[in-house]
Formats: structure tokens, sequence, C-alpha cells
């Protein structure tokens, strides 16, 4: 070979190694696969990534309700039922870098100021495997729920007869408006809850064991066929009768002291009478007044002996039930040892408030006429075997604060808010 021939080879070797294309996958793979590798792992870690924040998910808005429920026993139960509910599905504070916040209000979000918003913060890590290539750092994963416990409509009325007719009735110009309450009927008859004629009644949630029927009812939540639903005042005892029969007041008194009135109260005429706080007991007769005006705060009526309630006329009556002691809440509570049935009448054209519940587990109380009770804020619960509402008849409830007990479950519940 020539000198000159050994100077062009250099050249031409790096001409021929140029245009060679054997052995490009190699070279070409040798510099993408950390690549490749890194995204493929990625893919397989992000599946699991997803399936361990839809876990920790699911766990925060158990955890939150748990802890909504707890609410009830003040901020240490809260952190306490929260972490509880994580650590049953494997997420325990402390342990593995695992971490369960829990804020009442929360600290991020809507509810901020709700001081009922119950806020569950769930943090964990996940290590990376195979994509430690392109992510070296640990992966966070947080899950956040908020939950709070709500009390819905308190039950206004219960009729806790279980057969024969309607257990509530709504008929002639009757106009029950209470939105905001819970009407119940425990009666399994077609139908359980009935308007008819004018009849209206407008309620959040009417519920009954048998069937509701009626153009006149709107409400909210409509629930035939349901559960009965328990007398909150099953407890309620009756008084001791060992106290002698106390004097009936005169045409002229004025004011009334509580005791045991034998053979029942007459109160008639165009008199006034202030009744002082306390419990006056219709021992047998009946409480009846018709024409006269009576009023009283702190007042509990306790019908026994088959005495009978009947209101009538022009009276007026404006009488709230104490908010402490035994009849805490009660303003009439009529013995249920009375036969099933006995009719408890409030008629005519009475101006009437009874403020509180009027409990008559086993009588039949009618609401007739032009009664209302109350206009403005005001109370007036039923609990009866039946109740029926006609003529004219209004009624407004406003139980909040009037220390009722609760009836049915439109009370408590709790929801997700995020």
């Amino acid at each position: 070979m020539t000198r000159k021939a050994l100077a062009r080879r250099p050249t031409q070797l790096a001409r021929a190694f140029s245009r060679d294309r054997s052995g490009n996958m190699t070279i070409l793979f040798a510099a993408t696969a950390p690549l490749i590798i890194g995204l493929g792992a990625l893919g397989t870690e992000g599946g699991a990534l997803y399936w361990k924040k839809t876990a920790a998910q699911g766990v925060a808005d158990s955890a939150a309700q748990s802890a909504a429920f707890a609410s009830v026993s003040g901020k240490t139960a809260l952190t306490t039922e929260a972490r509880a509910i994580a650590a049953q599905h494997g997420f325990v504070h402390g342990v593995d870098d695992v971490s369960v916040e829990v804020h009442n209000p929360p600290q991020q979000g809507a509810n901020t100021t709700n001081a009922a918003a119950i806020e569950v913060v769930i943090t964990t890590k996940q290590r990376p495997m195979l994509s430690k290539v392109v992510h070296s750092a640990d992966y966070v994963i947080t899950s956040r729920a908020v939950a709070a416990l709500t009390v819905g409509a308190p039950g206004c009325m219960l009729a806790l007869d279980g057969g024969g007719d309607p257990g509530i009735s709504i008929g002639g110009n009757a106009n029950i408006d209470i939105p905001s309450c819970g009407v119940f009927s425990n009666s399994s008859v077609t139908p359980a809850i009935a308007a008819k004629g004018s009849g209206k009644m407008t309620a959040s949630v009417v519920s009954a064991v048998g069937t509701i029927e009626g153009a006149g009812i709107v409400a909210t939540t409509k629930k035939p066929n349901a559960a009965p639903v328990a007398n909150p005042y099953a407890s309620l005892a009756m008084p001791s009768l060992s106290e002698a029969c106390a004097s009936q007041p005169g045409n002229k008194a004025t004011s009334l002291s509580p005791g045991r009135y034998c053979g029942g109260l007459q109160l008639t005429g165009n008199s006034t009478l202030d009744l002082a706080p306390g419990v006056y007991i219709i021992d047998g007769g009946e409480l009846k007044v018709t024409s006269a005006t009576l009023r009283g705060t702190g007042v509990t009526f306790v019908l026994t002996s088959t005495a009978t309630m009947n209101i009538a006329g022009n009276a007026k009556i404006d009488v709230t039930a104490p908010t402490t002691g035994t009849f805490a809440g009660v303003v009439v509570f009529i013995d249920p040892a009375t036969p099933a049935g006995t009719e408890q009448k409030f008629n005519g054209t009475s101006d009437m408030y009874f403020g509180g519940a009027i409990v008559a587990p086993t009588s039949a109380i009618s609401f007739k006429g032009n009664g209302s009770a109350a206009a403005g804020p005001s109370c007036t619960q039923f609990v009866a075997a039946k109740l029926a509402f006609t003529g004219n008849a209004g009624i407004r409830t406003d139980c909040a604060s009037f220390g009722v007990k609760a009836i049915g479950s439109a009370g408590q519940s709790v929801g997700l808010l995020e």
C-alpha cells in the first residue's frame, strides 16, 4: 500500500463507520433505557398510589363522620374517635409516617366558620420503587374530609294508636302550618294520615306506618310504610294522689294555686284567672273552660280518674309548661290509664295557647273550630292515641326552646360537607 493510500485510510474508515447502521438499536436502547424503565415504573406505581389515595379518602370520610357523632363529647373525643376509626383501617397516627389530624372548625375550605363541622386530614407517605430513577423523594398522599352533625326537623305530632281510624286527620278548614316540624302516625291503616276537604298541613317530615293521603298534605319528605315511633314520654309517671282535695275557685276568684281538684275544675263566666306555677291535678270530672281567661307560666295540668279536657266557647287560654322538674316541657298530661279513645276537646272559637307538650297516650284529641295555638313564636307538641283537626283550627309550633322531648328520628344525622 502506498503512502498516499495509507493517508486516505483513516478518512475512509470514518466514512464507513458513519454509514454503518448495524447496532443502532443497541445504542438507542442503552441511551433511553433509564427513561423507559422509569416511565413504566411510574405507571405501575401510579396505580398503586391511586389505590392508596382512594383508600385514605374513604377512611377520612368515615373518620370525619364518626368524629361528628362524637362531637357531643367535646373536642378531645373528636380526635380520639377519628384516630381510632383510621387505625381500624390501617392508618395509625404516628406510625409509618401516618398523620391523622382533626380540626373543629376546619382550617380550610368552605366551612372554616362552621362550628359544627369536623375536618379530618390523613397524610401518609409511599416510598418510590423502580420510579426512584426519576423520582427520588417519597410520595406524599393527603386525603381530607369534612362532616357535621346536624339536627333535623323536630317532631311536633305523634299519634300512637296502631289501628282503627287514621291516626291523624285534617279536615274542614284546618291549616296546620309546621314547615320545620315532623308529623308521625303509628297507625297501620289506609290512610294513617289523611287530609280531607280544605284541610291543609305543611310539615318537614310526614311519616306513617300506613299510608298518607290528601292533596292538602305538603312535606319535604313523606314516609309511608315507615317504622312506628316510640312515645318519648312513656316513662313519665303519675304524681301521688294523696293530697287533700283543694277548694273550687269562686266566681270572683282572680288566682288559683296548684293542688288536687277533685271532681273537675269549672272555669266559666268572663273572669280572668292567674295560675301560680305548679302541678294542677284534675281528679275526675272535667277541666272545663268557657268564656273565661286562663293564664300562667310553669304550669302542668294532670288529668286522672277518667277526667277529660273541655275547652270551648270564648275561652282564652295562655298557659305554658315548666322548664324544669318532673313535668319539664309538659303542659297537659292525661293519665295513661284513661280508657282508650276517651275524647279530649279543644273546641269552639277559643283563642287558646298551651305552650309545651300535650301528652294523652290513650286519648283522642280533637282540635276544632277557630282554635289557634298561639301567634308568633310558640310551641304546642301533641302526643296522643289519635289527633283530629277540623273547622278553622290553626297550629304553629316552634319548640326549640321549650324543653319538650324529641319525637322520632327526624333529629340527629351526619353528612359529609366536603
